[in-house]
């Protein structure tokens, strides 16, 4: 029958046809899930890499803030704020300096970024331990971020601050940061550290996902190490080298002696008055004139005679300094002697001290 044998084969068609259908489907719907999946997955590989630099960030403020600590500490300690050679601040509040101030006092590098990963805006914070000033007294340094970390270009509100965000900033900044959380927002409290909320009385409290680092300096500190301009004595019990010039502007004291290395050759120029030197014998130099010298107002003497001029004998004798019937530059003639006739034969002899 041919009805019969006809409408087998549609029948079979029509089943694959279906089957075919639900192939396709399933295979886009996995192609889907596995486009959503490593989205998602990029996703947080970016905000992992934002997180780490961020945490990165705040460390290199936090090793500015010690930097400062470290240049300026016992001066905040009593109380003042830190001023240059020419007696001008360096800070226009020491209390709450800027990043740019720590940039322009080469505490952060000229290149550091403002504002920081995920827009992250800090804002530091020093304050006085309760002893000072005197021995026991500590300054405290804390930068925290003006953002929150979970608000993603500060779009988010604080209380809806990303945890996972927060945790890998403070994971970033390897133990030394803190935040503030929705379960103790009282409290800034990290690993390293646990400070109330506000830090400091007076200071408005940070917001729910504030991370924060900070920096300390006790006082007692200051007595380990010499800084630049430190006014005490050293009191070294060794000996002290330096590749370079060693200036003062008080006097030199030599308990035992003085020794100079240098060597000069009396009437030899120099290159600057007041420097000291000594000659092949170990006698004293001193640069007078351009000329080295010995020291003293004497500076020679020689005779001269009218006919036979210098260095005859019996009749004149040039100056030693010189080689000649002359004083060194910076001497006068001065003269002691003088006789002989007045003709070309004998001729008159004059004799001079060079004295200064």
């Amino acid at each position: 029958m041919p009805g019969l044998h006809s409408a087998r084969p549609d029948r079979g068609v029509r089943g694959q046809r279906g089957f075919a259908l639900l192939e396709l489907t399933i295979a886009v719907a996995i192609t889907c899930l596995l486009a959503i999946w490593a989205a998602n997955r990029l996703m947080h590989d970016a905000d992992g890499i934002a997180e780490r630099a961020a945490g990165l960030w705040m460390l290199d403020i936090r090793r500015a803030l010690d930097g400062m600590l470290a240049r300026h500490g016992d001066t905040l300690a009593g109380g003042a704020a830190p001023v240059d050679e020419q007696g001008r601040a360096l800070y226009a509040d020491p209390w709450a300096p800027t990043l740019t101030e720590l940039k322009a006092q080469g505490h952060l590098a000229a290149a550091f970024p403002e504002p920081g990963p995920m827009g992250m805006q800090a804002a530091v914070k020093l304050w006085r331990g309760e002893d000072c000033p005197g021995a026991g007294c500590r300054v405290e340094a804390l930068a925290y971020s003006g953002v929150p970390a979970g608000a993603a270009g500060g779009r988010r509100a604080p209380a809806t601050a990303d945890l996972s965000r927060i945790a890998g900033v403070i994971m970033a900044t390897d133990g030394a940061g803190a935040s503030v959380s929705a379960l103790a927002p009282d409290r800034l409290r990290g690993a390293a550290f646990d400070l109330p909320n506000p830090p400091v009385p007076g200071m408005a409290p940070l917001p729910i996902g504030t991370v924060a680092v900070r920096a300390g300096r006790e006082a007692a500190d200051a007595g380990r190490y010499l800084q630049t301009r430190d006014p005490r004595d050293p009191q070294f019990r060794g000996d002290v080298s330096a590749a370079g010039t060693l200036s003062t502007r008080g006097r030199l004291v030599a308990g035992e002696h003085l020794k100079l290395d240098g060597l000069a050759v009396p009437g030899d120029p120099c290159l600057e008055n007041g420097l000291l030197a000594r000659d092949a014998d170990g006698s004293l130099l001193n640069c007078a004139a351009g000329i080295w010298s010995p020291p003293g107002g004497f500076g020679g003497a020689y005779a001269t005679n009218t006919g036979a001029g210098c260095d005859v004998p019996g009749r004149s004798v040039p100056n030693p300094r010189t080689g000649a019937c002359s004083c060194p530059p910076g001497y006068r003639a001065v003269m002691v002697a003088a006789g002989g006739e007045r003709d070309a034969e004998v001729g008159w002899t004059e004799g001079y001290v060079c004295l200064r």
